[in-house]
C-alpha cells in the first residue's frame, strides 16, 4: 500500500528533495529570528508536509517503511542542520545589534546635583571673609593650635 500523507508521498524521493530545497532556500532568505521561527513552523511544524508524511509511514507496506524512513529522516536532518546553522548566524547578528544599541558611553560627564547643602556657619564664615577681603584685609584663618 502506497499512500500520501499531507500531500507528500513518503516514497517520492524527488518530491522530498524538492521540499528540502524549498526549505533550505526559505531558511537562507530569513533576515531575523522571528522569520526563521515562522519558516521552522512551516517546514517542521505539526502540520508540515514532511511531518505528516512521517506519520504516514506506519500505513505503508512493511517493505517500503525502511526506504520511506531513510528518505524522510535524511530530509529532516538536512532541514534541521540548515535551521541550526541559520539560527546561530542570526543569533550572532542579533547579539551584535543589541550590544551596539544598548552601549553606554561611560566617558560622557553627567550632570550630578549635589546632595544636601553647605552648613550655614560655613556659608556665613565665607561671606564674612569675602567682606573683609573686599576691604583690603588679608585672609588669615587660624588653624589648629
Amino acid at each position: 500500500m502506497t499512500g500520501t500523507a499531507g500531500g507528500l508521498n513518503p516514497l517520492d524521493e524527488h518530491a522530498i528533495e524538492e521540499l528540502v530545497t524549498q526549505a533550505t532556500q526559505a531558511i537562507a532568505h530569513t533576515e531575523d529570528l522571528d522569520e526563521l521561527k515562522a519558516v521552522r513552523l512551516e517546514f517542521m511544524g505539526d502540520s508540515a508536509a514532511l511531518v505528516q508524511a512521517n506519520r504516514g509511514i506506519g500505513k505503508l507496506d512493511p517493505k517500503d517503511r525502511g526506504l520511506a524512513g531513510r528518505l524522510l529522516g535524511s530530509a529532516r536532518s538536512q532541514i534541521n542542520a540548515a535551521l541550526q546553522e541559520r539560527q546561530e548566524l542570526l543569533q550572532e547578528r542579533h547579539d551584535a545589534q543589541v550590544l551596539v544599541s544598548e552601549a553606554v558611553d561611560i566617558t560622557i560627564p553627567t550632570a550630578r546635583a549635589r546632595a544636601g547643602a553647605r552648613h550655614p556657619l560655613e556659608t556665613i564664615m565665607e561671606e564674612i571673609s569675602d567682606f573683609f577681603i573686599g576691604m583690603g584685609m588679608a585672609n588669615r584663618r587660624r588653624t589648629g593650635n
